[in-house]
């Protein structure tokens, strides 16, 4: 009963951590919840109309077309399993305030320990088996939906994806378990302290480019799984689960018999068939690779894990060690520059040092950047093209995607409090200045846009040339100036309270999406037709600007009526 009740108290720490925002974090966790059921959901339904679209389907060809979607789903189990044990970063293991007070009881170390595993098994198992439940049953059974098969033969396809796939999401979970546990025993208790958020908010952003990435990485073709070769290296560790998939399921769909084709399907069938039987072999080594590799991984984390926790106090009180870089000198030095008064200047350095410092502002714009990366990855013009050739309105499209993710992410940031707990401390400090001090962050939100803005100059100048480039950073400039007035200029108390976010973006948020998207590449279409003439692109950015100081102009206008009421 008490190891029972220790293990549900561990569990409900996986939902109240640092990294979660301090409104309803019951609703944080029902969207959570919500978000890994359905968007599997729909993506398998998806990837799966092209098996039903296929009037004549014979084995090999299915066994071909799925490695594309196995390796969707094995990557996206492994990596979102990832990105969710890099979220608990801290919540791994026993925090300082479980061992200060669990310490003290009559409670022996061990049953402390064993509950605490107990609970991060029971955690990250339930997340993966709910990541993977949906896909697991009706992916492999709408991929056979054509062919001669009876259920009997349908459960080993089943069993064969779901283990590949919950396999994936334990590589994945049990890797990023292995690197906090291993940085923390190679270097120590303080050194670790001063990395760990350097390391966490790293693995936390390439993790999330990485499975941006997925849907336009690996839709293609994958006949590098039927060969003797090496394969991409950030494929290889998703190519041995998917290995699995293939090699379990193989004796079922042999046997399955193939429908009568006309001499030209048949000749390419039989192309499939003999890349398919060729590369078994290989897949089969790759397979037991994949497994041996999955066993030394889950032995490894699981001892450095228990080696470390021999002792209580493993983490250090407060949420973590020192910020990522020194932001008091970093932000200090930009306010010297562009703010003089002192209300503006504390406006600039609270922003930089609550990003820099807050686990729950800082997730904000890791997300947003990798999501704006992402884009940019996809859209961005290639850095060898001649400047000679013509613009098209989808590059044009990236800087301002990017622009749009990062300034979402600052807004996110300014909505939530920096410190709840001295909100009131706002309130009773206040001496007039709210303006300025509004001001300086919006300072500091302008200051990433334009740096971001500056960053991708040398991008854009080797694909299109100088001028066009400076043109477009101009253009690029003006316009993160309008958004940041019209996503962040309404927030009156920046980083002071937090703002619950509204109850209807859960249904109206994929239309809102979409209207942005519109609008998005309208003005890049705008902007493509500008740039045929310097006064033209000149014009254009100064419409931005002045729209940007019209939008200013009228939040300001609300928040000093907002004022005058509540001192009246």
């Amino acid at each position: 009963m008490r190891s029972r009740l220790l293990a549900r108290h561990f569990l409900s720490q996986f939902v109240e951590n640092d990294a979660a925002p301090e409104i309803d974090r019951h609703q944080v966790l029902a969207l959570v919840a919500a978000g890994v059921i359905t968007v599997p959901l729909f993506a398998t339904v998806f990837m799966s109309v092209k098996y039903l679209m296929q009037p004549l389907q014979t084995p090999a060809w299915t066994q071909v077309t799925a490695v594309t979607d196995r390796m969707i789903f094995c990557a996206t189990s492994m990596l979102v399993s990832a990105i969710v044990a890099t979220l608990e970063w801290d919540t791994l293991t026993l925090s300082s305030r479980d061992s200060a007070i669990l310490g003290v009881l009559p409670i022996s170390h061990l049953e402390i320990v064993r509950a605490k595993v107990v609970s991060l098994v029971t955690f990250a198992t339930s997340f993966v088996v709910a990541l993977n439940a949906l896909p697991t049953l009706l992916h492999p059974t709408v991929m056979v939906a054509n062919l001669s098969l009876n259920l009997l033969m349908l459960a080993p396809l089943i069993v064969a994806r779901g283990f590949s796939t919950m396999a994936a999401g334990a590589f994945g979970f049990a890797c990023v378990l292995a690197i906090r546990e291993g940085l923390y025993l190679l270097i120590g208790r303080r050194r670790f302290e001063r990395v760990s958020d350097l390391v966490r908010s790293a693995l936390l952003f390439s993790l999330l480019l990485l499975l941006l990435l997925v849907p336009s990485r690996l839709s293609g073709r994958h006949d590098w799984m039927f060969e003797r070769n090496a394969g991409p290296v950030l494929q290889r560790p998703v190519g041995w689960f998917v290995a699995m998939d293939i090699v379990m399921a193989a004796k079922v769909l042999d046997d399955v018999p193939r429908p009568d084709l006309s001499t030209w399907e048949a000749e390419q069938d039989d192309l499939l068939v003999t890349q398919y039987r060729n590369g078994l072999p290989y897949m089969a080594t790759q397979a037991l690779g994949g497994a041996g590799v999955l066993l030394v991984l889950l032995l490894v984390s699981s001892t450095t894990y228990l080696w470390n926790a021999r002792r209580l106090h493993v983490l250090p009180e407060g949420r973590g060690g020192p910020a990522i870089v020194p932001a008091s000198a970093v932000t200090n030095v930009l306010a010297n520059v562009v703010a003089r008064r002192p209300a503006k200047r504390a406006g600039l350095v609270f922003l930089g040092q609550t990003v820099l410092g807050s686990p729950v502002h800082r997730i904000y714009l890791i997300a947003s950047v990798a999501i704006g990366a992402a884009l940019l990855l996809g859209m961005a013009p290639a850095g060898t093209g001649s400047p000679g050739l013509p613009v098209r309105a989808s590059q044009l499209a990236a800087q301002t995607l990017l622009l749009t993710a990062i300034i979402a992410g600052f807004r996110a940031t300014i909505r939530t409090s920096a410190d709840p707990r001295a909100t009131w401390l706002f309130g009773v400090a206040d001496t007039g200045n709210l303006a300025a001090f509004r001001n300086g962050v919006r300072v500091g939100t302008l200051t990433a846009v334009t740096a971001t803005v500056l960053m991708l100059v040398p991008l854009h100048a080797a694909a299109w040339g100088v001028w066009i480039a400076s043109m477009h950073a101009l253009n690029g400039a003006a316009l993160g100036w309008l958004l940041v007035e019209i996503a962040c200029g309404d927030v009156e108390q920046p980083l002071m309270r937090t703002i619950p976010p509204n109850d209807a973006l859960n249904t109206v948020g994929a239309v809102f999406l979409g209207a942005i998207v519109i609008c998005v590449v309208i003005l890049a279409r705008i902007e493509r037709a500008v740039l045929t003439s310097s006064l033209a692109s000149v014009v254009f950015a100064l419409v931005m600007a002045a729209s940007a100081m019209w939008v200013r102009h009228l939040h300001e206008r609300d928040h000093r009526a907002a004022t005058i009421v509540v001192s009246v």
